[in-house]
Order: structure tokens, then C-alpha cells, then sequence
């Protein structure tokens, strides 16, 4: 008996020599973790945290309502971006949250729009793009036609007389006018004058111009010469809704006559251009020479 238990008593002190505590501490605490079938029964489901997206869908249109393909919708802050259909439609997918949608075009003013986006709803947008007007370079050409009746006596041969128009002939009309649908936008105006220089005393002549509004009358040029005669005006002279062009009889005239008084009478018939020449979209009803 004593044997016996001598010889379980050495069995026992080799097997804790065998094993230290601190590797029988590490063997419990990893059957602690196994969970023993049939002892726990069923494990209990392990919760976690599922965000489910919503959408972002929109128009895009012009101020007319009318649908806009082809423009670049994006998503600030992210990589999302798409190009609009042909209705105009679009849609992203995201994650609850707020945004800054961003509509693009190159013929339109950019757009932005905030959106609040809720787990499965829809948050809608509505864009309407403004046009970019283009700016683009037009020529409107005006015409009208004019005539001196001048007439002078000529007294001290050898001395120049000025010589006067108006009067009593009823075809003077030495003044005509050119009225402006709108100065918005004129670049700069030419005023010309055009005459058969047939006979010695319309050889030269002189045009004035001024403009004509609620104000009163502003000169804005003159010019003397042969034809034809062109006078250039920067548009922000103009000051007026109508130009006024008056054309005169350059200097004065040589009796050639010498020791003898001579009577003289000048006509002459002139044709004046007015070239308005702008940088903006024609207002309605304009019919313009685009150049």
C-alpha cells in the first residue's frame, strides 16, 4: 500500500515538474474561451451598425424650362459626377448626410444646390441655368440723304466770301438724323458723306456731328474735306437716343472775276452712312448688318 502510494506521489511530482503555473495558466485561459457544446446553449447574434444610402436626383433646365443634356453635375467633396440625359435628368446614390450639388455647362451660369440625404429616400433638386449671352461682333448700317442750296453775291473781286445756305430754297435740307433703337453695348460709331464732287464749289465740305436726347444736343466731332468724309465716334460719346449729322460748305469762295461782282449759287445733293458697330447680343427686333 505504502508502494503504491509512493509511486502515485512520483508520478504527480514529475508531472508538475513537467508543466510550470504559468503554462497552466495560459492552457485555462484558452479552454475558457472554447465554448463547450451543449453548455451555452445558442450563441447570441453579434449587433452591428448597417447605414443604408439615399438618393440625390434632379433636373437640369433653362430659365425656359427647357431641358439641358450634356451638362456635368457633381457632387462636392466627392468623386461623384455625371453628365445630365436627354431629359435633362440625373441621380447619385449616397450616404445620409449634406451636400453641395454643383450643375455645370459651358454655354450657362454654374448652379448650386444644397441636398439632405435620408436612408432610403429620395432627395429631389431642381436646377435652373442661366444662358452666358455671347458676346459677338455686329455692324448696323443706317442711310439717308440730304442737300445744300447755298447762295451768295460775291462783291470785291479778289476777296473771299463765306457763303451761306438755308433760306428760301423749300430742297435745303442740310441735316439729317439717325435715331438709336439702343446704345447699350455700342463700341463705337462712323459717321460718313458721300457727294458727287462734279462741280468747283462742292469740291470741299464740312460735317458736323452731335447727339440728341432728353437732355439737350452733345457735339461729338466735325471734319472738313473732299469726299468721302468719315468721322469716327467712340461710342461712350454718344449721350443721345438720336445722331445728328449737318453738313456746310468748307471756307469760302474766290470771285475770279476780276473787276466785276458775280452772284453764286451752290447745290448739291450728299448721301450719309451711319455704321454703329457692337459688342452685345442685338435686342429683339434689331435687323443688323453682322460683320
Amino acid at each position: 500500500m505504502a508502494a503504491t502510494i509512493a509511486r502515485r506521489h512520483g508520478a504527480t511530482e514529475r508531472a508538475r515538474g513537467a508543466l510550470s503555473p504559468a503554462c497552466l495558466r495560459v492552457i485555462i485561459a484558452v479552454l475558457l474561451t472554447i465554448p463547450l457544446a451543449g453548455c451555452t446553449g445558442d450563441a447570441a447574434p453579434v449587433e452591428t451598425n448597417v447605414i443604408d444610402p439615399g438618393f440625390i436626383t434632379g433636373v437640369v433646365t433653362d430659365v425656359a424650362m427647357v431641358p439641358l443634356a450634356g451638362v456635368n453635375v457633381s457632387v462636392d467633396g466627392t468623386t461623384l459626377s455625371a453628365l445630365t440625359d436627354a431629359a435633362g435628368s440625373f441621380a447619385f446614390e449616397l450616404l445620409p448626410g449634406e451636400y453641395v450639388v454643383l450643375a455645370q455647362h459651358a454655354d450657362h451660369r454654374p448652379g448650386a444646390l444644397r441636398a439632405s440625404v435620408i436612408s432610403h429616400q429620395r432627395a429631389p433638386l431642381a436646377f435652373q441655368l442661366v444662358a452666358i449671352p455671347k458676346i459677338v461682333p455686329r455692324v448696323e448700317v443706317s442711310e439717308a440723304s440730304g442737300y445744300l442750296a447755298c447762295s451768295a453775291l460775291l462783291l470785291r473781286s479778289g476777296e473771299r466770301t463765306p457763303v451761306p445756305c438755308g433760306g428760301e430754297d423749300p430742297n435745303d435740307r442740310p441735316s439729317v438724323e439717325f435715331g438709336l433703337t439702343s446704345r447699350d453695348g455700342l463700341e463705337s460709331a462712323v459717321l460718313e458723306v458721300v457727294w458727287d464732287a462734279g462741280s468747283q464749289a462742292a469740291r470741299k465740305l464740312r460735317v458736323e456731328a452731335s447727339s440728341r436726347g432728353s437732355d439737350g444736343s452733345v457735339a461729338l466731332g466735325a471734319v472738313e474735306g473732299t469726299s468721302p468724309l468719315a468721322l469716327p465716334i467712340p461710342g461712350r460719346l454718344v449721350a443721345g437716343d438720336t445722331l445728328v449729322l449737318t453738313v456746310s460748305p468748307a471756307g469760302s469762295f474766290l470771285d475770279e472775276e476780276a473787276g466785276s461782282d458775280a452772284g453764286l449759287v451752290f447745290q448739291q445733293a450728299f448721301t450719309a452712312y451711319a455704321s454703329l458697330f457692337y459688342h452685345e447680343p442685338a435686342p429683339g427686333g434689331y435687323s443688323a448688318l453682322v460683320g
